[in-house]
């Protein structure tokens, strides 16, 4: 298994892009991840207990942002 972290830039791009190909070689899988962090209320400096805040919104964000990164990478080779 590779992992590779994924947020759209050209250089994770460019990693997610070497995670695929190497998988192909090594025959195994990829695993990308997309890392977010819950957004802290405005007006607080420093760390604080914050407030419950439903994550699922952001979840739900950021699965769709890693599908898109995905889904733009060009499909990998068919091995023999």
């Amino acid at each position: 298994m590779i992992v590779v972290g994924a947020d759209g830039s050209e250089h994770a791009t460019e990693a997610l892009r070497w995670a695929l190909s190497e998988a192909v070689l090594r025959k195994c899988g990829v695993l990308a991840l997309y890392g977010w962090t819950m957004p802290a209320p405005p007006g607080r400096i420093g760390y604080y207990a914050a407030p419950l805040q439903d994550p699922h919104p952001f979840q739900e964000g950021a699965d769709a942002m890693l599908e898109s990164i995905v889904e733009r990478q060009p499909p990998a080779p068919a091995t023999s």
